[in-house]
Formats: structure tokens, C-alpha cells, sequence
């Protein structure tokens, strides 16, 4: 059974290695590389649910990140009054 699962993961490295040959980069890692792995392994409807799950948080992070680097220079120069909750900047501007 060993010997099976080896195999295995020997072919499937093996497949991904040309295609990291290939030069797979940037966007394309995450949605050609990866859901191809997710794809071949075991689960994959599970593991592509977690996998879209992440995706929507990074993407929620960066886009906080983003209006965080709007809200906090406007509050500094008195254009939103600092007595109002800067949550409640973030959540509006979101």
C-alpha cells in the first residue's frame, strides 16, 4: 500500500513539476496551478471549498488594508472629525 501511495505522489509531483516549468506565475499560479492540485487530490470538493474560502478572505484583508491607507491620512488632516469611531469609517467606506 506504501508502495501505491508513493507512486502516486511521485506522478503527481512529477505532473506538477512541467508545469512549473512551463513558468507559472503570478495569477496563474493561483487559479491554474493550484486547482489543478486541488483537482487530484483526494476530498477536492471540500479542499476547492476551503480554497475559495481563503481566496475571499485575502481578498477582504487587501481591501480593508486599502481603505484603511484612505481613512487614516484624511482623519490626520481633520477632513472626517477624529471624534467620529474609525470602525465606523472603515464600514462605511466598505
Amino acid at each position: 500500500m506504501s508502495k501505491l501511495i508513493f507512486c502516486f505522489s511521485f506522478l503527481f509531483a512529477l505532473e506538477l513539476y512541467f508545469v512549473f516549468v512551463q513558468g507559472v506565475e503570478g495569477t496563474g499560479l493561483a487559479f491554474i496551478v493550484f486547482t489543478e492540485a486541488i483537482t487530484k487530490m483526494p476530498g477536492s470538493p471540500a479542499w476547492s471549498v476551503l480554497f475559495f474560502i481563503m481566496l475571499l478572505c485575502l481578498g477582504l484583508s487587501t481591501l480593508f488594508g486599502n481603505i484603511e491607507g484612505v481613512v487614516v491620512p484624511l482623519k490626520d488632516l481633520n477632513v472626517f472629525p477624529k471624534t467620529w469611531p474609525h470602525e465606523v469609517l472603515t464600514g462605511n467606506l466598505f
